[in-house]
Protein backbone atom coordinates (compact mmCIF):
# COMPACT_ATOMS: atom_id res chain seq x y z
CA UNK A 1 0.00 0.00 0.00
CA UNK A 2 2.68 2.58 0.88
CA UNK A 3 4.49 2.13 -2.63
CA UNK A 4 0.73 3.06 -4.09
CA UNK A 5 0.74 5.90 -2.06
CA UNK A 6 3.91 6.96 -3.15
CA UNK A 7 3.37 6.70 -6.54
CA UNK A 8 -0.02 8.42 -6.69
CA UNK A 9 1.89 11.21 -4.43
CA UNK A 10 4.87 11.44 -7.09
CA UNK A 11 1.55 11.61 -9.38
CA UNK A 12 0.53 14.78 -8.10
CA UNK A 13 3.81 16.43 -8.72
CA UNK A 14 3.70 15.57 -12.45
CA UNK A 15 0.07 16.80 -12.67
CA UNK A 16 1.30 20.32 -10.88
CA UNK A 17 3.91 20.35 -13.19
CA UNK A 18 1.89 19.99 -15.99
CA UNK A 19 -0.20 23.10 -14.86
CA UNK A 20 2.27 24.74 -14.84
CA UNK A 21 3.32 24.45 -18.60
CA UNK A 22 -0.11 24.72 -19.99
CA UNK A 23 -1.18 27.36 -17.79
CA UNK A 24 0.99 28.88 -16.01
CA UNK A 25 -0.06 28.04 -12.37
CA UNK A 26 2.21 28.13 -9.43
CA UNK A 27 1.91 25.60 -6.55
CA UNK A 28 3.80 24.16 -3.49
CA UNK A 29 2.57 21.18 -1.78
CA UNK A 30 3.40 19.04 1.06
CA UNK A 31 2.73 15.44 1.51
CA UNK A 32 4.10 12.70 3.75
CA UNK A 33 3.65 8.65 3.91
CA UNK A 34 3.91 6.75 7.36
CA UNK A 35 5.74 3.49 6.42
CA UNK A 36 8.87 3.69 4.77
CA UNK A 37 9.97 3.84 1.42
CA UNK A 38 13.09 4.06 -0.84
CA UNK A 39 12.91 6.75 -3.89
CA UNK A 40 15.37 6.93 -6.40
CA UNK A 41 15.96 9.37 -8.71
CA UNK A 42 15.54 8.51 -12.45
CA UNK A 43 19.10 7.50 -13.42
CA UNK A 44 19.74 6.08 -10.38
CA UNK A 45 20.71 2.42 -10.19
CA UNK A 46 18.58 0.77 -7.12
CA UNK A 47 21.31 -2.42 -7.34
CA UNK A 48 23.99 -0.11 -6.77
CA UNK A 49 22.54 2.62 -3.78
CA UNK A 50 20.27 0.79 -2.13
CA UNK A 51 20.39 -2.36 0.62
CA UNK A 52 18.40 -4.40 -1.55
CA UNK A 53 18.21 -7.29 0.03
CA UNK A 54 17.65 -5.60 3.44
CA UNK A 55 14.79 -3.42 1.61
CA UNK A 56 13.04 -6.59 0.57
CA UNK A 57 13.82 -8.94 4.12
CA UNK A 58 12.13 -5.46 5.79
CA UNK A 59 9.24 -5.29 3.65
CA UNK A 60 10.55 -1.80 2.48
CA UNK A 61 9.49 -0.81 -1.71
CA UNK A 62 11.32 0.67 -3.92
CA UNK A 63 9.96 3.58 -6.22
CA UNK A 64 11.61 5.78 -9.05
CA UNK A 65 10.52 9.08 -9.16
CA UNK A 66 10.79 11.28 -12.11
CA UNK A 67 13.23 13.34 -11.08
CA UNK A 68 16.93 13.37 -10.93
CA UNK A 69 18.81 13.53 -7.74
CA UNK A 70 20.09 10.58 -5.35
CA UNK A 71 18.23 7.63 -3.16
CA UNK A 72 16.39 8.71 -0.62
CA UNK A 73 14.25 6.71 2.59
CA UNK A 74 11.17 8.43 3.08
CA UNK A 75 8.53 7.59 5.71
CA UNK A 76 7.38 8.71 9.52
CA UNK A 77 9.04 11.33 10.54
CA UNK A 78 9.99 12.90 6.82
CA UNK A 79 8.17 15.54 4.98
CA UNK A 80 8.27 15.95 1.23
CA UNK A 81 7.43 18.67 -0.43
CA UNK A 82 6.87 19.99 -3.97
CA UNK A 83 7.09 23.28 -5.71
CA UNK A 84 6.20 23.60 -9.29
CA UNK A 85 6.44 27.09 -11.42
CA UNK A 86 6.31 28.42 -14.85
CA UNK A 87 9.75 29.74 -15.49
CA UNK A 88 8.77 33.20 -15.83
CA UNK A 89 7.60 33.75 -11.94
CA UNK A 90 11.18 34.65 -11.56
CA UNK A 91 14.45 34.99 -13.50
CA UNK A 92 16.34 32.81 -10.87
CA UNK A 93 14.02 30.14 -12.01
CA UNK A 94 16.13 29.48 -15.85
CA UNK A 95 18.60 27.95 -14.24
CA UNK A 96 19.19 24.87 -12.02
CA UNK A 97 21.02 26.44 -9.25
CA UNK A 98 18.82 29.69 -9.35
CA UNK A 99 15.79 27.70 -8.65
CA UNK A 100 17.03 25.51 -5.93
CA UNK A 101 18.67 29.12 -4.42
CA UNK A 102 14.51 30.36 -5.06
CA UNK A 103 12.74 27.55 -3.30
CA UNK A 104 15.08 27.01 -0.64
CA UNK A 105 14.52 31.02 0.36
CA UNK A 106 10.39 29.90 0.13
CA UNK A 107 10.97 27.53 2.77
CA UNK A 108 12.91 29.29 4.94
CA UNK A 109 10.94 32.77 5.11
CA UNK A 110 8.25 30.32 5.72
CA UNK A 111 9.27 28.19 8.18
CA UNK A 112 11.21 29.49 11.41
CA UNK A 113 12.72 26.03 12.06
CA UNK A 114 13.79 26.18 8.22
CA UNK A 115 15.35 29.68 8.75
CA UNK A 116 17.83 28.22 11.25
CA UNK A 117 19.55 26.35 8.55
CA UNK A 118 22.40 26.81 6.03
CA UNK A 119 22.23 26.25 2.44
CA UNK A 120 24.81 24.00 0.57
CA UNK A 121 25.92 25.00 -3.35
CA UNK A 122 24.19 21.56 -3.60
CA UNK A 123 20.90 22.95 -2.55
CA UNK A 124 20.83 20.75 0.78
CA UNK A 125 19.76 22.38 4.16
CA UNK A 126 22.00 22.15 6.73
CA UNK A 127 22.32 22.33 10.87
CA UNK A 128 25.96 22.10 12.00
CA UNK A 129 27.47 21.05 9.04
CA UNK A 130 24.99 17.63 8.76
CA UNK A 131 21.81 17.23 6.08
CA UNK A 132 18.42 18.20 7.15
CA UNK A 133 17.06 18.62 3.91
CA UNK A 134 17.30 18.08 0.10
CA UNK A 135 16.03 18.32 -3.18
CA UNK A 136 15.47 16.78 -6.62
CA UNK A 137 14.92 19.02 -9.99
CA UNK A 138 12.60 18.24 -12.91
CA UNK A 139 12.91 20.65 -15.91
CA UNK A 140 10.14 20.92 -18.21
CA UNK A 141 10.26 23.07 -21.58
CA UNK A 142 8.84 26.32 -19.69
CA UNK A 143 8.23 24.94 -16.02
CA UNK A 144 10.36 23.35 -13.20
CA UNK A 145 9.02 20.66 -10.65
CA UNK A 146 11.10 20.80 -7.52
CA UNK A 147 10.90 18.30 -4.81
CA UNK A 148 12.71 17.28 -1.59
CA UNK A 149 12.62 15.63 1.55
CA UNK A 150 12.70 16.82 4.95
CA UNK A 151 14.01 15.22 8.21
CA UNK A 152 12.11 16.16 11.10
CA UNK A 153 11.97 13.22 13.12
CA UNK A 154 13.31 10.38 10.66
CA UNK A 155 14.93 6.95 11.94
CA UNK A 156 18.39 7.71 10.74
CA UNK A 157 19.42 4.23 11.80
CA UNK A 158 17.03 2.73 8.97
CA UNK A 159 18.27 4.91 6.61
CA UNK A 160 21.46 3.68 6.75
CA UNK A 161 20.67 -0.02 7.03
CA UNK A 162 18.27 0.73 3.88
CA UNK A 163 20.68 2.87 1.46
CA UNK A 164 24.29 2.02 0.76
CA UNK A 165 26.63 5.20 0.10
CA UNK A 166 25.74 7.71 -3.01
CA UNK A 167 27.49 7.38 -6.34
CA UNK A 168 27.99 11.09 -6.02
CA UNK A 169 28.14 13.53 -3.08
CA UNK A 170 28.47 17.05 -2.37
CA UNK A 171 31.55 18.19 -1.61
CA UNK A 172 30.94 19.09 2.09
CA UNK A 173 29.48 15.53 2.74
CA UNK A 174 33.08 14.25 2.52
CA UNK A 175 32.53 10.98 2.61
CA UNK A 176 30.91 10.68 5.92
CA UNK A 177 28.38 7.73 6.42
CA UNK A 178 24.50 8.21 6.46
CA UNK A 179 24.56 8.39 10.67
CA UNK A 180 27.85 10.96 10.65
CA UNK A 181 26.17 12.88 7.78
CA UNK A 182 22.09 13.51 8.50
CA UNK A 183 20.22 15.01 11.04
CA UNK A 184 16.94 16.14 11.93
CA UNK A 185 14.98 19.06 12.57
CA UNK A 186 13.22 17.54 15.52
CA UNK A 187 9.82 20.25 15.10
CA UNK A 188 8.35 21.58 11.49
CA UNK A 189 4.31 23.46 11.13
CA UNK A 190 3.64 21.85 7.97
CA UNK A 191 0.57 23.65 7.96
CA UNK A 192 2.55 27.19 7.81
CA UNK A 193 4.60 26.07 5.80
CA UNK A 194 2.54 24.95 3.06
CA UNK A 195 0.69 28.40 3.91
CA UNK A 196 3.18 30.75 4.05
CA UNK A 197 4.88 29.05 0.79
CA UNK A 198 1.87 29.82 -1.18
CA UNK A 199 1.54 33.28 0.23
CA UNK A 200 5.00 34.09 -0.88
CA UNK A 201 4.51 32.50 -4.27
CA UNK A 202 1.87 34.78 -5.09
CA UNK A 203 3.79 37.79 -3.92
CA UNK A 204 6.59 37.11 -6.24
CA UNK A 205 3.84 36.62 -9.15
CA UNK A 206 2.44 40.14 -7.77
CA UNK A 207 5.16 41.63 -7.83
Amino acid sequence: MSAEIVHHELDLDLAILARAETSGEKTFRVWSVEDPVVVVGRSVDAAIEVNTAFCSQNGIPIVARPSGGRSVLIGAGSVQYAFAAPYSLAPELQSIAGSKRFCNRMLQAASPELAALTEDESGDLMHDDRKVAGLALKRGRSAMLLHGTILVNADLELIAQALHHPQREPAYRGGRTHREFLANLEELDTRRLNDRVNELMAETAQG
